[in-house]
């Protein structure tokens, strides 16, 4: 065969793109084939990328009263998202855990505890295990 009709039989679009991606893959040119020259050969590639999920989310903007949040501050490092925070977060709040009990035991509402990340730089970000102040124990506080 004619490499231009191999090129076309097997998707390409140029013979010079399938002779250049010929003598990448084999290290010898297409015409060489016929001197008995031994080659490698596999189909063409074809990437096909399947999209799942895309779930519509409705959402609403909401203001909320202010509320007062009590707890332990890290700093972590790397990005806060993926194995690393993972395995930070789990260090951290293992070893805070007595003091979380203590601090939701004297002042705090405990059905609900809240992850707070800021100060995201290029060094990490602190990350804060927080419980909201209970309403007598905030207005205590305050006076």
């Amino acid at each position: 065969m004619k490499v231009i009709d191999v090129a076309f039989k097997y998707g390409y679009e140029t013979p010079e793109s399938f002779s250049r991606a010929f003598y990448k893959f084999n290290g010898i040119m297409p015409s060489q084939v016929k001197n008995g020259c031994s080659v490698k050969f596999f189909s063409r590639l074809f990437v096909k990328p399947d999209f799942i999920g895309g779930i519509e989310m409705t959402y609403k903007i909401e203001e909320k009263s202010e509320i007062i949040l009590v707890g332990y501050k890290k700093r972590f490092t790397g990005v806060p998202y993926g194995e690393e925070r993972i395995k930070q977060e789990e260090a951290f709040l293992t070893s805070t855990r007595a003091k979380q009990w203590l601090l939701i035991g004297a002042f705090c509402d405990y059905s609900t505890d809240y992850m707070v990340i800021t100060n995201i730089d290029d060094d990490g970000y602190d990350f804060y295990v927080a419980y909201k102040l209970d309403e007598s124990s905030g207005d205590a506080l305050a006076s």
